[in-house]
């Protein structure tokens, strides 16, 4: 992108509308560094996202959130008798977490099958453990277990400014639902621990940015479509915060992210450089 304007530049052209260059840092772990951008006043009439989208242009993706959710037990000998949990014997505070993993696999499956969750160019949204940790020693009963939980959801499912709270409401009485048939987990409920809520968004596809990434791309002979990214990026940030409708419009094949010899091709860059540049120029118009 750096590249597209140097060359504008170069070539004389002077742009009848201003053009933002904006980096930013942390869109890994938490988007922290586009909320950065969108407080500091960051807007325009239209953005681009430089992702891996092969001259793709991505109108949508989902939101997510990485919850923690822990169920307590009671410790005691492993190798020992014990009386029953309400005479102070021990509970297996592992064996209570899977009560939570099997209710987690049954709203996963409820969720493939809504209508709400479908849409064009992103999948159902999923809901999966991928940490868990828990037990002290291994002869002695785990007083506690807890798991990290993946939740994705749609960009429909925001509602004004609480985000997905929705959804992440709907997560914890499906969970409880379950967890109340237990007598244990009933009395001592789940704990949970929701972290930032990376909130989704989507441009619509008509809208005249989509049209003139794809036609830039093609006229460098790089024929793309509209698509979405079922991951979080941070157009949807300058999309929901900053006003700004952004798509995501870049080089490279999305595969060969976050891999090894993780790479993007010279002659992608090229290319992008030129449909950006190309871009630029029809969107700013040249001043006279």
């Amino acid at each position: 992108m750096l590249f597209a304007l140097e060359t504008v530049a170069r070539l004389g052209a002077r742009l009848a509308g201003d053009v933002v260059f904006c980096t930013d840092t942390d869109e890994e772990s938490s988007g922290a560094g586009a909320y950065a951008c969108a407080a500091r006043g960051v807007r325009a009439d239209a953005g681009l996202c430089a992702e891996p989208t092969g001259f793709d242009v991505w109108v949508a993706c989902r939101g997510g959130v990485n919850p923690t959710v822990r169920t307590i037990g009671r410790t005691g000998h492993a190798e020992m008798h014990h009386p029953h949990w309400r005479d102070g014997g021990p509970v297996n505070a592992i064996e209570k977490m899977e009560i939570v993993l099997a209710s987690l696999r049954a709203l996963r499956e409820d969720w493939s099958r809504r209508p709400e969750h479908r849409h064009p160019y992103l999948h159902v949204p999923d809901v999966l453990p991928t940490v868990i940790k828990g037990g002290e020693w291994m002869v002695t009963y785990p007083s506690s277990c807890e798991a990290v939980l993946s939740v994705q959801y749609m960009p429909g499912r925001v509602r004004g400014d609480r985000g997905g709270q929705d959804v992440f409401d709907e997560v914890e009485a499906f969970v409880r639902a379950a967890t109340d048939e237990d007598d244990w987990l009933a009395e001592h409920p789940p704990e949970w621990e929701w972290p930032c809520d990376i909130v989704p968004a989507e441009v619509p596809d008509d809208h005249p940015i989509v049209a003139a990434a794809l036609a830039a791309a093609d006229d460098v002979g790089r024929s793309g479509t509209i698509a979405g990214l079922d991951s979080w990026h941070d157009a949807a940030v300058f999309t929901r915060v900053a006003g700004t409708p952004t798509v995501s419009f870049g080089p490279g094949d999305l595969a060969r992210a976050h891999t090894i010899d993780e790479c993007v091709p010279v002659e992608d860059l090229v290319d992008h450089a030129a449909a950006v540049a190309l871009l630029l120029l029809r969107w700013c118009g040249v001043a006279q």
